[in-house]
């Protein structure tokens, strides 16, 4: 099958040769018809043109002279055009009114121009290998009809030029068709050659060597960006690869260890008999880690969501101090544990057009580490207000803080400082990776400004 399809394969080059070998020979061919027929016509018109004055010149040539009808003058005959030997001949024959044949000029020798049925009409004949065109006009003396007039022109010398003019176009027509097949292959394969140097790159580049680049061509155009465009997509896909790599690797980590844990309380249990209160007490602590295990797993889940934007709810108008007041009073127990003074402070309602969920959940992760990270006995303070058409929320605590290694790093996946002073304080490093996430769908910008052992304060700016 694969042999088929290469036999099949069509090349680029010859493509482009042949598109451009077709349009220029459809368009020399019109020009080369153009010329033939635009000499033929001229030919014709110089011919009819003479043919005519020689018409209108016999017609006016008619006299009388002592009582007898002159058709033809003797100059006229004695003229180097009717004798033999002349370049250009015009061949003469008179006829009577009863179209009897009278005489003739002497290039015509042998031949005649015999009379038509039809007058002033232009008939093509042969004499002796000759072309001729011949007319015949009636002669009049005093609107009387007194004879005829045959002239003949010798077209021979048009003939041979529209011959020779067109072999001349049909053998140059080929010859300029089989040059250009060969420059146009040529330059179809000058044309091709960077965009098969873009596809041998793009080939040596593989899902474990994403660190390659195309070339960028040094013109800039089309391929430029086609170029520059299949870069920034690799490195997208690289970054994506990487973090999937990472997202795997910390994943396992972070499930691992509740399972390691879980493996070796329940293998402590089965050793010996235990009694009752062990039981519970072992059981519970596994069942905590279950509960941890679960929700790293929503949580991973939650992020692939984020990830593939399956985020299908509806905006609404959310009034922002329903909101907050609704998470503190779910973390009530945990501000009474620590005794955490929380300031809210708002002037008036106020209302964001956003998804009720996410929003709810990118300040809930906010605020759980405002409560977590704060110092027993400390502060929270909240505010709301709008500034230069926007909504600026305000979430500050002045707990341990964070340091400026390690703000550079709070929205990655699985990241949590290393700080000793919050190493009791349980977490899986996800929460603010989900914040950053939907806070990019929902177009809220947040700031975040923070020293070690001065607080933090997450600043939102919502539309």
């Amino acid at each position: 099958m694969e042999q088929v399809i290469l036999s099949n394969k069509k090349s680029i080059k010859n493509t482009i040769a042949r598109t451009i070998l077709l349009a220029v020979a459809v368009f020399i061919g019109f020009v080369f018809l153009f010329i033939y027929y635009t000499v033929k016509f001229n030919l014709n018109y110089t011919t009819n043109h003479n043919l005519d004055a020689e018409i209108a010149l016999h017609q006016n040539e008619v006299s009388k002279q002592n009582g007898e009808i002159i058709l033809v003058s003797e100059d006229e005959w004695n003229e180097a055009e009717h004798n033999i030997g002349d370049f250009y001949p015009i061949y003469l024959a008179i006829y009577d009114a009863n179209r009897n044949f009278i005489r003739k000029s002497e290039n015509l020798e042998d031949y005649q121009l015999k009379l038509s049925k039809k007058d002033l009409v232009a008939e093509d004949i042969l004499l002796d290998n000759i072309s001729v065109r011949k007319k015949q006009t009636p002669l009049y003396y005093d609107q009387q009809l007194v004879g005829y007039a045959v002239i003949g022109i010798a077209t021979n010398t048009q003939y041979h030029v529209l011959k020779n003019l067109k072999y001349t176009l049909s053998g140059t027509y080929t010859i300029v068709l089989i040059l250009l097949y060969f420059l146009t292959r040529k330059i179809a394969g000058a044309s091709v050659a960077p965009t098969l140097k873009i596809i041998n790159q793009t080939k040596k580049i593989t899902e474990n060597n994403f660190k390659g680049r195309i070339d960028l061509p040094k013109v800039n155009n089309e391929l430029f960006d086609l170029t520059q465009s299949i870069n920034q997509l690799l490195t997208k896909v690289e970054k994506t690869l990487e973090r999937q790599k990472q997202f795997t690797a910390d994943a396992s980590h972070q499930l691992k260890t509740p399972l390691a844990i879980l493996k070796g309380n329940l293998e402590v249990l089965i050793r010996k008999p235990r009694s009752e209160a062990e039981y519970h007490e072992n059981i519970n602590y596994c069942i905590a880690e279950i509960d941890k295990a679960s929700s790293i797993v929503d949580q991973l889940l939650f992020l692939a969501r984020i990830e593939n934007k399956d985020l299908n709810y509806a905006i609404q108008k959310i009034a922002l101090n329903e909101v907050f007041l609704e998470i503190l009073e779910q973390y009530q127990l945990l501000i009474i544990e620590k005794n955490l003074k929380i300031s809210f402070a708002i002037k008036q309602n106020v209302t964001v057009n956003s998804i009720p969920f996410a929003l709810k959940i990118i300040l809930e992760n906010i605020i759980s580490n405002a409560i977590k990270y704060s110092y027993t006995n400390g502060e929270i303070s909240i505010t709301i207000q709008k500034q230069n058409g926007k909504v600026i929320c305000s979430i500050q605590d002045f707990g341990i803080g964070i340091s400026q290694a390690d703000q550079q790093q709070i929205f990655d996946e699985f990241y949590r400082s290393q700080n000793i002073y919050h190493c009791q304080i349980q977490g899986n490093g996800l929460g603010l990776s989900i914040v950053k996430k939907l806070a990019d769908i929902l177009k809220i910008n947040i700031e975040v400004k923070s020293q070690a052992n001065s607080g933090t304060i997450f600043i939102l700016s919502l539309t």
